[in-house]
């Protein structure tokens, strides 16, 4: 493209603002895990809503120049040197003309706040300021004149040239808290062209949906969730039917609830941030319930002890019980183990908590109690310190509760390359069973994928692993697992270097779990899921994520004898719905790419649709300037 004619414009911000610093020594981490994918959407949206009431035509996202310009923000974040970068030199080259603003806050400031004061200097942005065009912003006072992108004039001519029809945002919090951000613009005369792939199309869908009688439940229960510093704690609501669901979400303190109702549009998700609601520092379990059949999970992202990040995701469950196992569980070097009760009754629920450890020997704790509308938190190394460990918890006065199990680790891996932090969060089985499917699975390069499996009976258990490979006939293998008692089985030590699923088969009721820990393009961490002990003709996933530095999959296991035919139906936030198809072979797994599928840069929930009975799981991998990792959550399946 020799022919094109590239002007790039550099500018830069200088106030007591947005200001110019030497390079600067960064010591800690941001005191809150915050989501750069959602500042940027803001800072497009003001910018968007500027240039809209102005006559011109909104700015669209492209996807590499947002993973440019992030990696931009990102070194000036981490070196403190405040300087413009070729970034369109790292971008296809398929534009005509290219500019570049950046900016930081000069003090810790996040959120809405920071990207107002970069955008529109100490006004708001909402609503618009006028008059715009002419630039620049008329400032506030003189001494605010220059401090944002709109009163800045070289800023301000770039931000609402009609040249630039694209653009790439980034931003991210350096180690003291600011704001740091990046703004690529282009002009792309072909946008097609040099993209990742043309933009998926809609199919007629080959297998048909639920229906509208047969949408999931109306109550959603989780246990686990904190607003304390470096946590952030979401819960996305998808609604799978034709008609507006009214919802209302409970949050459960420490001896108080606090609530918030919200409208979730048909076939659409909303996603509500916890820390809005209860506020920072808060332990919480939650409630979700509606008018009409929704699906809830929760997502987290953390920077435990100041330096273990990573993530969290679980579709909440549908009822309370007295009773739950949770077969995965260490107190050993490197793990924190805790298990989180939520208690949304009027009256106590005193606790006996059991623990199970390799061999059969047990630990019996009681004395502990959850009162009425609470949420405790037990620390599993003071009970049982330095051990494997599979738990039962149960409430002896018949007040039903809802038992998760947060761990913590520093990991390390059998390949011997250092160490993967992160955590992930077990949800308890209410009954043990006799039959388990696992959809997700790999022992290539970087992952370490184990079984664990929980025997609550007196008598010895017979247990069968089958291997569902995407590249060859199951394999499988059988072990005897002692009576009250845990028992853990590497599976790359079995079938090395595979994408695949697993069925579990036992002839006593035992209780499974599937930890993962990995390195995934770097970013390292780990993930949990418990065996899905029913097969299923509809999956829900509420929080799918393909904006940039974001991978999703959904992986889809087949134990059957015939070839499955697969539609997913991916619903976003303002209600439009994409259809795709699949097959996944007969005994096998199948595996599918939802940024491939649904396309890049969306917030989605799918319901995943099959002419034959399959479980579902949901693996993501992220990257923040704050943290990165990974999560699985076990779709919500229906017949």
């Amino acid at each position: 493209m020799t022919s094109i004619t590239r002007h790039v414009v550099r500018i830069i911000v200088t106030t007591a603002a947005i200001t110019i610093l030497a390079t600067l020594a960064m010591a800690t981490k941001p005191a809150h895990a915050f989501d750069p994918a959602v500042d940027e959407e803001r800072l497009l949206q003001y910018t968007n809503q500027q240039r809209v009431a102005a006559g011109l035509p909104p700015l669209k996202l492209w996807l590499p120049a947002i993973q440019v310009a992030r990696q931009h923000s990102f070194n000036m974040a981490q070196t403190g040197n405040f300087a413009h970068s070729a970034d369109w030199e790292r971008v296809p080259q398929i534009w005509q003309n290219a500019a570049q603003n950046i900016g930081y806050t000069t003090k810790p400031l996040s959120g809405d706040a920071a990207i107002q004061r970069i955008q529109c200097g100490q006004r708001s942005c909402n609503p618009i300021p006028s008059p715009v065009p002419p630039c620049p912003l008329s400032p506030l006072s003189s001494s605010d004149n220059g401090t944002s992108f709109l009163t800045s004039k070289s800023h301000c001519e770039t931000l609402m040239s009609a040249t630039y029809n694209y653009v790439g945002i980034g931003v991210v919090y350096g180690a003291d808290g600011r704001m740091w951000v990046t703004l690529d613009f282009f002009n792309i005369a072909n946008p097609n062209l040099g993209f990742p792939g043309t933009a998926p199309v809609s199919e007629s869908p080959v297998v048909a949906g639920p229906g509208e009688g047969a949408v999931p439940n109306n109550t959603w229960y989780f246990a686990e969730g904190f607003t304390g510093p470096e946590f952030d704690t979401d819960y996305t609501i998808m609604n799978p039917r034709e008609t507006n669901a009214e919802v209302v979400v409970t949050f459960y303190l420490q001896g108080s609830s606090v609530t918030k109702n919200l409208t979730v549009g048909p076939m659409s998700r909303v996603t509500v941030d916890a820390r809005d609601v209860v506020g920072d520092d808060k332990e919480i379990g939650a409630k979700v319930t509606a008018n009409s059949p929704v699906v809830a999970e929760r997502s987290m992202v953390f920077r435990y002890k100041g330096s273990i990040d990573g993530g969290s995701a679980l579709v909440g469950k549908t009822e309370l019980a007295t009773d739950f196992y949770l077969a995965e569980g260490y107190t050993g070097p490197g793990f924190d183990t805790w298990i989180t009760v939520i208690n949304p009754n009027s009256s106590a629920a005193p606790l006996k908590v059991t623990y199970m450890k390799p061999g059969g020997a047990t630990v019996v704790k009681e004395g502990y109690s959850v009162g009425a509308n609470r949420r405790i938190t037990i620390n599993v190394n003071n009970d049982v310190p330095g051990s494997d460990v599979s738990t039962r918890v149960e409430s002896t006065s018949g007040v039903p509760v809802l038992v998760e199990r947060p761990m913590y680790f520093t990991y390390s891996p059998r390949n011997g390359s250092g160490s993967y932090k992160g955590g992930h969060v077990g949800a308890g089985v209410t009954s043990p069973g006799t039959n388990f499917d696992f959809a997700e699975g790999y022992t290539g390069p970087g992952f370490d994928e184990w079984i664990t499996i929980q025997n609550p009976g007196s008598s010895a258990a017979t247990v069968t692993l089958k291997y569902l490979l995407d590249d060859g006939a199951p394999v499988s293998e059988t072990f005897e697992v002692a009576g009250q008692a845990r028992f853990t089985r590497l599976v790359n030590s079995k079938v090395p270097n595979k994408s695949l699923s697993a069925n579990v088969s036992s002839n006593k009721p035992v209780v499974v779990e599937r930890p993962m820990y990995f390195s995934y393009n770097g970013w390292t961490g780990g993930h949990d899921a418990p065996g899905a002990t029913l097969k299923y003709r509809h999956a829900f996933v509420p929080d799918l994520d393909t904006r940039a530095y974001t991978d999703t999959w959904l992986t889809v296991a087949n134990s059957n004898s015939g070839e499955a035919k697969v539609t997913f139906r991916f619903l976003d936030e303002a209600g439009q719905v994409m259809v795709r198809n699949g097959t996944v072979p007969a005994n096998s797994r199948g595996t599918f790419k939802v940024n491939t599928l649904a396309g890049d840069a969306k917030r989605l929930s799918v319901v995943i649709s099959s002419d034959k009975e399959i479980a579902v799981e949901k693996p993501l991998y992220f990257w923040r300037s704050d943290a990165d990792g990974g999560t699985v959550a076990l779709a919500y399946g229906i017949s």
